[in-house]
């Protein structure tokens, strides 16, 4: 599901038993990231009386939040800390040892339950503005709605299923988070603030629809198939060929195979970023441009690095790792930089991994939200902007 629909995450595979192989991940932020759509649970019993404000809450409902499903952050505790230290008593060595000898029961009943042993601690809520330098609030909040669609959408087609003994829908087998989202926002019920409703959109698939004129359908299951299809014909052929029995056939692809696959004809056109095929030989012509104000081609550098490219020799040679190579190279040249005194390695993936896994690179590039948001690696820092918007 999360791959599918372009959601970064770890995990390699998952099998029966419930066995995960995953990426190992180096730092992990203390923060944990809700949705929420009924004031239930924690809400509930945190905020007195709340169930009854109708300013928050729909009268008449299942608690369902008068704004819609939100995201709610919240700062990772342990389960319980030492009263004595007030460290978490996992991080004691002898911990896991104790328990394993007199048995989980026994454990918690003579050291958990004992308020001379252990003060119980819980997850505790966080304003935004607090973790704005620990991580990028915005991308986790869009990520996590998101994949609170996906869910719901799966679910729905799940219970309706079973509760029927047979499929009502339609589409049974698609993808329709986008089609809650489209519920969501017309629903006359609820009265969602603004900066809500512009995170709903950007989880659509706004520039193939508003753009386009395309809706992109997606499978469910194991099935990679994606299909398209034309909402508005007058406004498609503005940039198709215009051909009442057109069928779209669209194919997912990794933005740095997409030029190969135009240049052979494999496909007739793409939708990517344009710092993507500016990185290749010139194998296309623009039919339609949308400049998006929040990303950029940058360079990075370790947190703390004095960067002095100007100071570096043909002796003493700058290595700096680069995804975007002709963008880098051309950026270097408006900064009157020597080519004879760096060297571009290029790299596919994560470039910004080649600072962090090793001390042999000074710089790397990296497609990053705006020119001033810090990435949310804890190891590196922006330098500068290669192409900015």
């Amino acid at each position: 599901m999360m791959w599918r629909n372009g959601l970064k995450h770890s995990y390699r595979s998952i099998n029966s038993n419930g066995i995960i192989v995953s990426d190992f991940i180096d730092e992990i932020s203390p923060i944990e990231v809700i949705v929420k759509r009924y004031c239930q649970g924690t809400d509930k019993n945190s905020y007195y009386d709340i169930l009854e404000n109708e300013n928050i809450v729909l009268p008449n409902s299942n608690g369902e939040y008068l704004c819609g499903p939100y995201v709610r952050l919240d700062w990772r505790n342990p389960n319980h800390i030492s009263p004595k230290t007030r460290k978490s008593l996992n991080e004691n060595p002898y911990y896991y040892i104790y328990e394993q000898a007199v048995g989980k029961e026994e454990f918690f009943n003579k050291i958990l339950a004992n308020k001379l042993c252990a003060i119980p601690f819980v997850d505790k809520n966080i304003t935004e503005d607090l973790v704005t330098h620990l991580i990028d609030v915005k991308q986790p909040k869009l990520s996590a709605l998101k994949m609170f669609m996906i869910i719901q959408s799966i679910l729905i087609e799940y219970f309706t299923k079973n509760k029927f003994h047979q499929t009502e829908l339609s589409t049974y087998n698609s993808y329709f988070y986008t089609d809650e989202i489209g519920k969501l926002l017309m629903n006359t019920q609820l009265n969602i603030p603004t900066n809500l409703q512009e995170l709903w959109l950007m989880i659509r698939d706004r520039f193939a629809e508003e753009q386009l004129e395309i809706k992109i359908i997606r499978q469910s299951g194991r099935s990679l198939c994606v299909k398209g299809e034309i909402i508005d014909q007058n406004k498609f052929c503005k940039y198709f060929d215009h051909d009442e029995n057109i069928k779209l056939s669209l194919f997912p692809s990794k933005p740095k195979d997409m030029p190969w696959l135009l240049a052979s004809k494999r496909v007739i056109h793409l939708v990517t970023f344009e710092t993507v095929v500016k990185n290749y030989p010139t194998v296309y012509i623009i039919l339609h441009e949308v400049a998006d104000p929040n990303i950029c081609l940058a360079l990075l550098c370790r947190k703390g690095a004095c960067i002095e490219p100007k100071k570096s020799t043909h002796q003493n040679k700058s290595l700096i790792a680069a995804e975007h190579v002709s963008h880098v190279t051309r950026f270097f040249e408006q900064i009157n930089i020597n080519p004879s005194t760096y060297h571009l390695d290029r790299v596919t993936g994560s470039s910004e991994g080649y600072l962090v896994n090793t001390d042999l690179y000074l710089l790397a590039d990296a497609i990053v939200e705006s020119y001033l948001t810090k990435t949310t690696n804890t190891h590196c820092t922006l330098w500068n902007g290669v192409v900015k918007r």
